[in-house]
């Protein structure tokens, strides 16, 4: 018992020990740009997707998933409540960079973070749920002892020396960096399952897809190139997590830092979630966070910092989300992928088998319910479903009226994450897994405002029908994959600018 109690002790000790208070704040300002650039593209997508006329058929949503109930956005929110809420985020955000009142302004968007992701629950993707984790730590994490606009206005230079020494307790880093260890490990190993990663064309069927960058410039003749990418991705990803607990050796450091760089800039420059990429790469300054690092650059002696091993009260808190996470993530690694479609017998995705929201029975369940009453909704297993999703999508309108033409969809809708999520209701394979009861209505709404859209953007007069081409990316085919074409959405486009939706 002495012994089990003097590893617990030693264990703590080694947790509590102190970091660099620079590299903690480096951390914040980091996180606080982010922040800032989350909102302000909320701002300029309102239209689309955020607004109380927008694609996103927000009362749909809170009727299908009652769960996503919150306070900030209710069903009568008008667009300029809204776009209020996202300025005042803007705000928060400067304050943060600013080093006003860090933690606290990190809390209030927090709140406001998880409000905006459960408004726009059918299309919140990976980049929501690494903005509001970021959040969540940045309330726990040590911030606001240097880097601080008011002691630079007061007195620079004994601010800059004071800054160059200060330490503070390393808890909530090092259990930061144990939730990014296991968001790279899961997401990394959870590739293994997917049949597609394995035999090495998933990056190719990810350039592919709709939200991707370089869809129409991939052709089969790049596979050969992107199947050493695939391997690499796959050796990489899950030893990034591993890394992180021995990055304070130099050497181990270096490559984890460059392999981070050129794992998430390359995703940033070929698909559409940029958030979620270069949130993960704020935690590089953290990777620096032995105080040895500050000693062989300074003469001056570390500012003494308590390191009782003993978890403090934020410090608890930070504990016990990660390991509810683990619990959760875990759980998750033997779940099969619920976004799978089930065939409809004639080559067409159709909708979603049912399920809960991770379909991993009262265990998983249980784990993601705790973390969802605190706010935070999490999922670390990416990508591994292509398999079920390896689909080139071409898009345009068709407008039949005193002469039929098409109408390249880009005009209406632009090639992003959120609109190709959207899409993927109405084409059959549903994002987030709708109870059944609810489907129709959904599926409905959004292509009502779909069609609207379209009718007052191209200012037609006539039946528009909203179109899809599907084949499947599989470069290694020695024949052409068959095209299957549906209509997502059709509508009368009535003068002036209203519609008379006709859903397929």
């Amino acid at each position: 018992m002495a012994a089990l109690a003097g590893g617990w002790q030693a264990m703590t000790a080694r947790l509590v020990a102190p970091v660099p208070a620079l590299h903690v704040d480096m951390f914040r300002v980091l996180a606080g740009l982010l922040v800032l650039a989350y909102f302000v593209r909320h701002i300029a997508e309102i239209g689309l997707y955020h607004g109380a006329d927008a694609l996103v058929p927000h009362a749909a949503s809170r009727a299908a998933f009652p769960f996503t109930w919150q306070p900030l956005f209710p069903a009568i929110a008008s667009t300029s409540w809204i776009t209020a809420v996202y300025v005042l985020s803007c705000a928060l955000s400067v304050a943060i960079v600013l080093g006003v009142r860090p933690r606290t302004c990190a809390l209030v968007l927090y709140g406001i973070v998880v409000a905006t992701y459960r408004h726009d629950f059918l299309v919140m993707f990976v980049d929501d749920v690494i903005v509001h984790l970021v959040l969540f730590w940045l309330v726990l994490l040590p911030t606001g002892s240097t880097l601080r606009a008011p002691d630079l206005v007061r007195a620079p230079k004994a601010a800059l020396a004071r800054w160059r020494r200060a330490t503070v307790r390393g808890t909530s880093v090092r259990l930061f960096l144990g939730n990014l260890a296991l968001l790279y490990f899961v997401a990394g190993t959870s590739k293994w399952t997917s049949p597609l990663w394995r035999s090495g064309d998933a990056l190719y069927a990810v350039a592919k897809l709709p939200m991707s960058f370089v869809a129409d410039v991939i052709t089969p003749s790049w596979a050969p190139a992107l199947r050493v990418l695939n391997a690499a991705t796959m050796v990489v990803e899950p030893l990034l997590g591993v890394a992180i607990f021995f990055s304070s050796r130099p050497r181990v450091r270096a490559a984890l830092v460059a392999s981070m760089v050129a794992f998430h800039l390359g995703i940033v420059a070929t698909v559409d979630v940029p958030f979620a990429n270069l949130g993960c790469l704020l935690a590089i300054p953290l990777l620096f966070r032995s105080t040895r690092s500050i000693a062989r650059t300074s003469s001056i002696r570390d500012r003494a910092v308590d390191t009782t091993p003993r978890l403090r009260g934020r410090e608890h808190v930070g504990a016990l989300v990660l390991a509810l996470l683990v619990g959760a993530m875990g759980c998750a690694l033997f779940t099969p992928p619920w976004r799978a479609p089930d065939p409809d017998g004639k080559g067409k995705p159709t909708t979603l088998r049912g399920g809960t929201a991770e379909s991993g029975g009262l265990v998983q369940t249980a784990f993601f319910g705790v973390l969802w009453c605190g706010g935070l909704a999490q999922q670390y297993r990416l990508l591994d479903w292509i398999d079920d999703r390896n689909f080139s999508v071409t898009l345009r309108f068709r407008v039949t009226g005193s002469a039929e033409r098409t109408i390249p969809a880009d005009r209406v809708l632009p090639r992003d994450m959120r609109s190709s999520l959207l899409l993927s209701y109405l084409g059959g394979v549903t994002w987030m897994p709708v109870p059944p009861e609810h489907l129709a209505e959904v599926r409905a709404a959004i292509a009502e405002r779909v069609t609207a859209r379209a009718c007052s953007v191209l200012d037609v007069d006539g039946t528009i029908a909203l179109e899809a081409d599907y084949e499947r990316t599989d470069p290694s085919a020695r024949a052409p994959a068959p095209r299957t074409t549906l209509v997502l959405a059709r509508g009368r486009c009535e003068k002036p600018g209203r519609v008379s939706a006709l859903f397929p």
